[in-house]
């Protein structure tokens, strides 16, 4: 069994996912970003990573790459509208986020 338990709403400085794979699990770990544009997060990471699975990736590679993205695009948010806005996905992975795996 696969599962990928998202720590996003988590009161904390860190958003903290867990990843079980079948024979393997670890943690993600990034910085919190304090934005009110974070509007479908879980859908954007959820075609990340089947994206990702498509363009022939492992799974634990297609997992961490989507973490980046979706950290990326709300760290790089877009401001429209009013209230609860959505995240970015036009950002571009930076390449240089710390994402720690913890086997």
């Amino acid at each position: 069994m696969i599962q990928i338990i998202k720590g996003g709403h988590m009161d904390d400085s860190y958003a903290m996912d867990f990843v079980s794979l079948e024979k393997d699990s670890f943690w993600l770990k990034t910085n919190r970003i304090q934005t009110n544009r974070s509007h479908g997060t879980g859908d954007t990471f959820s075609s990340c990573l089947l994206a990702e699975l498509a363009k022939g990736n492992s799974l634990k590679d297609a997992i961490i790459t989507s973490k980046d993205f979706i950290y990326c695009a709300i760290k790089n948010g877009i401001h429209v509208g009013h209230g609860h806005g959505p995240v970015n996905h036009w950002t571009k992975l930076e390449g240089n986020l710390e994402i720690v795996v913890k086997d």
